[in-house]
Formats: structure tokens, sequence, C-alpha cells
């Protein structure tokens, strides 16, 4: 293989761990899986509100990675 062909497509690089998100989605049930898909679509609930409803389950997560996963901006949007 040549350079320019080593050089025409990066390299898939898996930087960093999953998305948190992604990993707590895996320890809900199918019913809370979907109502957390419709809060994440529905405006009216923000971050902090998604935040704190997940950590009053038990779930170890930061508004941030909530934010993140909503914008598309995590680990998962990588994979879109």
């Amino acid at each position: 293989m040549s350079l320019a062909d080593k050089l025409t497509t990066p390299p898939i690089t898996d930087k960093g761990p999953s998305c948190s998100i992604s990993l707590i989605l895996e320890h809900m049930t199918d019913e809370d899986v979907a109502a957390f898909d419709r809060a994440m679509a529905d405006k009216r609930f923000t971050a902090v509100a998604i935040t704190l409803a997940l950590q009053s389950e038990g779930f170890a997560v930061k508004e941030q990675s909530v934010r993140r996963h909503r914008l598309g901006r995590c680990k998962c949007g990588d994979l879109a």
C-alpha cells in the first residue's frame, strides 16, 4: 500500500469511553428507554430535569452528559 493510499482515508479511532448515556440506556427497561427518548425529544424537558430524574433512579449521570447526548455531540453522535 502506498503512502497516498494510507493517507486517503483516515483511520478509525476509538477515543475515550462510550457515551455515559448509552451505557445507562443498557440498564433501562424498554418502557423507560421509550420515555427517556420522548423526554429528550421534547424541549419542555430541560437537561437538568432529565438528569434529576435519572439520578433519582440511581443513575450516576451529569447534566453535561445529557446535554451533549441530546445535541448529538457524544460518542453516539459519532456513530450516526
